[in-house]
């Protein structure tokens, strides 16, 4: 945003020099990056926040130089003597797009004559960085560098029924803009059209076809409200951005809009000689009731560790047009203007206005602060576990684009749901978020294969989404050593978390990303936690990698659910422990979790554990069956256990998993 100094003074009579100007606008938090000498005045370049907007215009500067310094804030004349003729007389609004403008206002001034602005006006503009065009549309930019909104001034004429009508563009539909290039348009994009045709792209630049010439005699002067995100999207659309739109994006001050409409017309009647119809033509859909918040005064020193009296704070709010509704020593309660309605809601906010401008350099050095430190959440313990364990594992995080190409999104679709596809990318090929995150840490292992790195051992904790108001975390492990390791890490992952006795794994079948057969579904429940095994290699041949690669997702926000992380502790076992191994035959489909599950459905009081050992095929095991082997361990905790209570315990275990799973002892 740049500014001129001397026209700073038009709207605030201020001493200070250039240098302490600047200096007084840091510390209320408006940053300079620079000014220099331009003649006789100096051009002073302001950082402004996005969510500043009031400060885009030049008395919005002013109002923080008077906040500041005391001294009054100087609004400029917005009287004008109109026709008798209303404005309906001359033009009508309709705006079936409320929801992309909330408000749009229409004046008309007759019997313009166009022509060079005064030198005055042209180096006020060219001062900020503006060359003078005429003498209305130098007043369209000129009231708009002034109090931020943007204007736009049509040649009445021109337009076919002069009549406006703001609704989106047809599919298709096209402009040639004031830059003489022709703008193809979507059903995403607003635009100012007449009765036939679109004559300017809403909140960005206008249409040559009504441009302001030296033929114009009637203008129609625009002054709306826009909705910032449908800008910025149709900005980056049709690749067009301007002074207008910069401010649009931001948001403008729906009551200003008015102000500044009147502004422009007193001006243009001033310097072209026109006459302004009565009136305006206002389609307006916004609440202009102002907010009120009320701010308690002792929280301004546990904020900012400094003393402000009531009155002061209340004064300071005032300086800064807030209306001061109610004030006493403990609280003050004001009514928000219309210009800062966006970023001030909340008491935290006034106490913020207060302190820049009592001045944070005021702070005491030896201030005790009051800082409170939040709990820390389940899920951000969750968060911290997963990086300590996967880190501990030896694996690196990748940290990766959300965003894919449609066709990859669409085919690697682990958890199900509708592909978002983004309207405006920030690059073109990339239209798509994922839904998974099999494919960032594949695309990782893709561009480390290319940079010659053989081994990617890593792991992502990110964002997916499964349609457009759905997402989750995931947790994504990749492993080039074996499914085993890759199985270990998996439930190692799983015992940290509290779920080793919950999660049960089972083969999976037909999951597209995985090769088949070679898939595990990890659950508990009936949640799905997340698969893992070998990646398919339709997959590895479309990264072009490789090799074999095991890959796991898991649902981090499902086992953030279900985690337990309060792990309870037992005093050492006093009696010694006796191990029984065991091998049983059973059927090829019997599963260890299966077994497990039996085993754990016998009431065993003398039972500790269960320990799988392995598995054999082959001779003399008979086609179809398996031997598996497993060790059981049994302790009391009251006495030392007899050779007899074990062997009963493990008789009454065989007779069960016969009965259970037609299992047969191996001998």
């Amino acid at each position: 945003m740049k500014v001129s100094y001397n026209w700073l003074k038009d709207y605030c009579d201020f001493s200070a020099s250039v240098d302490e100007l600047v200096a007084m606008l840091t510390i209320a938090g408006s940053e300079v990056e620079s000014y220099d000498k331009a003649g006789n005045d100096f051009c002073i370049n302001l950082e402004i926040k996005s969510n500043r907007s009031d400060l885009l215009g030049i008395m919005g500067i002013a109002r923080e130089v008077a906040a500041i310094t005391g001294k009054p804030l100087r609004r400029p004349s917005v009287a004008y003597k109109p026709d008798t003729s209303p404005v309906s007389k001359w033009t009508s609004v309709e705006v079936p797009a409320p929801d992309l403008c909330p408000r749009y206002t229409a004046r008309v001034i007759t019997g313009v004559k166009v022509g060079p602005s005064p030198r005055w006006l042209a180096e006020r503009l060219e001062a900020v960085g503006l060359r003078s065009i005429n003498n209305v549309v130098d007043v369209t930019n000129y009231v708009m560098m002034e109090c931020g909104q943007p204007l736009h001034a049509f040649d009445l004429d021109t337009l076919a029924g002069r009549k406006i009508i703001v609704r989106r563009a047809a599919a298709g539909e096209t402009i040639t803009t004031i830059d003489d290039i022709e703008r193809r348009l979507t059903r995403e994009n607003l635009v100012i059209a007449d009765a036939r045709r679109p004559v300017a792209v809403a909140g960005i630049m206008g249409g040559a076809d009504t441009e302001v010439t030296a033929a114009t005699r009637n203008v129609l002067l625009e002054s709306a409200v826009f909705n910032p995100v449908s800008v910025r999207r149709t900005a980056r659309a049709i690749g067009l951005a301007s002074d207008a739109s910069y401010r649009f994006e931001r948001g403008v001050d729906p009551i200003g809009t008015e102000w500044a409409s009147r502004r422009s017309v007193a001006l243009i009647a001033q310097l072209t000689g026109g006459t302004p119809a009565d009136g305006i033509a206002d389609a307006n859909a916004i609440d202009l009731t102002p907010k009120k918040v009320t701010m308690r005064v002792p929280r301004i020193r546990r904020i900012l560790g400094m003393d402000v009296p009531a009155a002061e704070a209340a004064d300071i709010l005032a300086r800064l047009e807030f209306d001061v509704l109610s004030r006493s020593d403990s609280e003050i309660t004001v009514a928000v203007p219309s210009f800062r309605a966006a970023d001030v809601y909340r008491e935290i906010d006034l106490i913020e206005e207060v302190g820049r401008i009592h001045g944070y350099d005021k702070v005491p050095l030896d201030s005790a602060m009051t800082i409170k430190v939040g709990a820390t959440s389940k899920f951000e313990k969750c968060e911290r576990l997963v990086r300590s364990v996967l880190s501990g594992c030896g694996l690196s995080e990748a940290i990766s684009s959300s965003f894919l190409t449609p066709a990859l999104a669409g085919s690697v679709n682990l958890w199900g749901g509708e592909v978002v596809q983004v309207a405006n990318p920030l690059r073109a090929e990339e239209s798509a978020l994922r839904s998974c995150l099999i494919a960032s840490l594949l695309h990782v292992k893709a561009i480390n294969q290319s940079r010659g790195v053989p081994r990617c051992e890593l792991f992502e904790l990110g964002r997916v989404f499964l349609g457009p108001m759905a997402e989750k975390s995931c947790v994504a492990i990749m492993e080039e050593d074996g499914f085993y390791d890759l199985k270990g890490i998996v439930q190692l992952l799983l015992d940290r978390f509290g779920l080793q006795h919950s999660a049960m794994m089972q083969p999976a079948a037909g999951v597209a990303s995985f090769k088949e057969g070679h898939a595990v579904k990890v659950s508990a429940g009936h949640t799905l936690l997340g698969y893992y095994g070998q990646i398919a290699d339709a997959l590895i041949g479309r990264f072009d990698l490789k090799g074999a690669i095991w890959l796991a997702e898991l649902d981090f926000d499902a086992l953030a659910e279900l985690a337990v992380l309060e792990r309870k502790s037992q005093a050492i076992p006093k009696f010694p422990a006796i191990d029984r191994d065991l091998a049983l035959i059973v059927d090829e489909a019997v599963t260890w979790q299966q077994v497990v599950e039996s085993i754990n459905a016998l009431a065993e009081p003398l039972r500790e554990s269960v320990s799988f050992l392995n598995v054999y095929r082959g001779k003399p095991i008979e086609p179809g069956r398996k031997s598996l082997a497993l060790s059981m361990r049994y302790r009391s905790p009251e006495r030392t256990l007899t050779n007899e209570e074990v062997n009963a315990a493990q008789e009454r275990l065989i007779k069960h998993l016969e009965k259970a799973l037609g299992a047969t002892l191996r001998v």
